[in-house]
Order: structure tokens, then sequence, then C-alpha cells
């Protein structure tokens, strides 16, 4: 069941990334277009492509957690024996779970705050809340990805047999 709702989300980002990422494209193509074909700049354009990307990144950061795409120091890990290097994986899910659920809190409570606010954005005059709705989405999306990391690998067992007890 978890992994079928996961790979339902995993479409359902993919998709949207897509669409954002193609948005993306061709507002920026036309900002050249019009700005050094047309000779007639795009007031919106600039605005709209910078909301695009920062949903891009947000929604993209879920998709990188699902990957396991993000950064991560390998060297050290490798050189574990199996057994330490299977705990030091759990430890890692476990303290990224941790960290996407304290951002997560933190982006819901700015986002709370943009709300409050009424803030719009300058040309295009979206509510800023709607724009930066998209940092508590990718957290969640991405805090579930890691949760889903930490339950398929916690009862793995080390390469090589299973784990001696003291």
């Amino acid at each position: 069941m978890l992994e079928k709702i996961d790979r339902a989300l995993n479409i359902i980002e993919s998709v949207i990334c897509g669409i954002i990422c193609a948005a993306m494209l061709v507002v920026t193509c036309m900002i050249v277009i019009w700005r050094y074909i047309l000779v007639a700049p795009l007031p919106w354009g600039e605005e709209a492509a910078r909301y695009l990307m920062i949903w891009f990144v947000f929604w993209g950061c879920s998709i990188a957690a699902k990957g396991e795409n993000h950064l991560g120091v390998e060297a050290f890990v490798s050189m574990l024996p199996a057994a330490a290097q299977c705990v030091a994986m759990k430890i890692k899910y476990a303290v990224t779970v941790v960290i996407f659920g304290i951002l997560f809190v933190l982006s819901c409570r700015m986002f709370v705050q943009y709300g409050s606010t009424g803030q719009v954005s300058t040309i295009l005059r979206v509510p800023m809340n709607i724009v930066y709705s998209c940092v508590p989405i990718g957290l969640l999306l991405g805090t579930w990805h890691y949760i889903v990391h930490f339950l398929m690998h916690l009862h793995d067992k080390p390469e090589g047999g299973e784990v001696e007890s003291a």
C-alpha cells in the first residue's frame, strides 16, 4: 500500500515538475524574444519566471528525496564495516526525516504569516502565500519520501549475513 501511494505521488510530482519546467522555458523564451527581437519587454515575464523557478526548486527537492539524489558524504560511510553502514543509513534517514519535518513546520508558519498580511506580488498581483505555498508542499512531500525510505530500510540486514547480537 505504501509503495502504491509513493508511486502515485512520484507520477504526480514528475508531471507537475515537468509542467512547471515547460512553463518556465516558455516564459523565459518569451522574455528573450520580446526584449531583443520585438524590442518590447514583458513586464510580467521576469516575475513569472522567478516564481516558476521557486516552485520548480521545491517540487524538484521532493523528487530528489524520492530518488535519494540529495548531497551526501558517502566516503566515510563506505569505509565502515557492513553492520555499521546499515546503522549509519538508518540514522541518516531518521535525521533527514527530522530535519525535513522541522523545515516543514517552519515553512507552514511562514505560509500562515504571508497569508495574514495579504501581500501580493508586484506585477502579477498573485498573493504571496500562493507563491510560497510550494515550500511546505515540497518539504511535506520530501518528508514523506524519506519516511518511506526509512520504513523500507528499517529491517535491512548488513550484506554478508545477520547482525550478531551481543
